[in-house]
């Protein structure tokens, strides 16, 4: 539990790296250090805890396999608590199957680097994911949660679309009508079901419909996983290297407003629809693979 990095310069990016390999704890603290980060090394989940009690990274490298506690469910933990819900974690691990980057992208991480790979990717994936951490709390920061008048005569619209596709009776329109964009998914009048509701909020948008969401599609990198969990959106590639965001409830303006900020200037939000189903899914994917299977004991 030290800082090999440490200097008296406080504007470094701070990392924690937490492994129980002292040799490539060796390593990952001399690439850091010689970018100029401040770098402090834990070899488990209670090293690593007793550092964050007084810290905040800038980012957080974890292994995989390790004592106490494995790195899927220290990343977890980690975002559970608000002061780390947004700090990116990269997992440096031996293992790499796809499974395992399914599991780590479900805990929460942005990003999953074969230690065989080393040094070529760390630097890089450190550099790339502390810029968009900071970029991404600006965002937050200058994107003020507010009322949005807008949202209600929008969705209002969308409901006459409905009732009009659905040649609704006077009762069913009463239903239509009570209906809340923060909870139309949940409602239980036929023809309705969550599926048919992502595809009318296709329609009524223009936008293309998602049945199943692809994960080797995802981006990892643009958005933190707990705040696709919270409102059901992540990034993915379009197949031309452009970014499309995945969406189930397109009435959400706030969300709309962050992320209309990563895109370029002058273009506009492309986005899909899908039920929170499909996207939970994804998110838990991980999660549920990892309760439900040993990981091979020849990783770290």
């Amino acid at each position: 539990m030290n800082d090999p990095g440490a200097s008296t310069n406080e504007e470094q990016p701070v990392i924690l790296s937490i492994d129980d390999d002292p040799d490539i704890q060796g390593l990952i603290g001399f690439w850091l250090k010689k970018e100029g980060y401040r770098v402090y090394l834990a070899s488990s989940y209670g090293e690593g805890a007793a550092i964050l009690k007084d810290l905040k990274p800038a980012l957080i490298l974890l292994d995989v396999m390790m004592p106490e506690m494995d790195g899927y469910a220290l990343c977890h933990k980690l975002k559970e608590n608000e002061k780390f819900v947004d700090v990116p974690v990269i997992f440096l691990t031996s293992l790499t199957a796809e499974m395992d980057r399914a599991k780590a992208f479900a805990a929460g991480g942005v990003d999953f680097i074969p230690k065989a790979e080393g040094h070529k990717k760390l630097i890089p994936a450190v550099k790339k994911h502390i810029k968009t951490g900071a970029r991404w709390a600006q965002i937050r920061a200058a994107v003020p949660q507010k009322a949005h008048g807008k949202e209600k005569r929008s969705f209002s619209s969308f409901k006459e679309f409905i009732t009009g596709r659905l040649n609704c009776g006077d009762k069913d329109k009463e239903a239509v009508n009570s209906l809340a964009s923060g909870s139309m998914y949940k409602t239980t009048l036929a023809g309705l079901a969550p599926s048919q509701m992502a595809r009318y909020l296709a329609d009524y948008f223009g936008a293309p419909y998602i049945a199943r969401i692809e994960p080797d599609q995802v981006r990892l990198d643009e958005l933190p996983t707990s705040f696709c969990r919270k409102n059901h959106v992540v990034a993915a590639d379009n197949g031309a290297g452009e970014v499309v965001f995945i969406l189930s409830n397109p009435f959400n303006l706030d969300v709309e407003d962050i992320l209309r900020q990563f895109c370029p200037p002058g273009k506009q939000m492309r986005f899909s629809i899908t039920e929170p189903e499909n996207i939970n899914n994804l998110l838990v994917y991980g999660a549920a693979a990892a309760a439900g299977e040993k990981t091979d004991g020849g990783g770290r």
